[in-house]
């Protein structure tokens, strides 16, 4: 368990006072943990039209694909940072690099 998950656990995020009730706080933890799981799933979705538009603008050979690459993907390692797998999250930041390098390459 991480600092995070730990305050969560003893705090609810919200400010309230340590609960000693082990159910408290695991109702608590789940609370929070659905609305992680949430916000990662909304910004998983804008990560995703990030990249295909990214992919519409390479198409065209147009630069900025680069920088949508690079926020796609650096929102992606994000999400996969918070929920996992830590591959997918080595891989994001992996793309991200060489979206860097290909912005560099592109306009130089």
């Amino acid at each position: 368990m991480n600092a995070d998950e730990r305050r969560l656990l003893n705090h609810g995020g919200h400010g309230e006072a340590e609960s000693k009730d082990p159910a408290t706080q695991l109702v608590i933890l789940a609370d929070n943990l659905l609305a992680t799981l949430c916000l990662c799933e909304w910004l998983g979705w804008v990560a995703t039209m990030g990249a295909v538009a990214g992919a519409i603008l390479n198409n065209f050979q147009l630069w900025p694909c680069f920088l949508l690459w690079m926020g796609s993907n650096g929102l992606s390692a994000w999400i996969h940072h918070k929920t996992g797998p830590r591959s997918l999250m080595v891989r994001d930041l992996i793309f991200l690099a060489l979206a860097a390098v290909g912005l560099w390459q592109w306009t130089r």
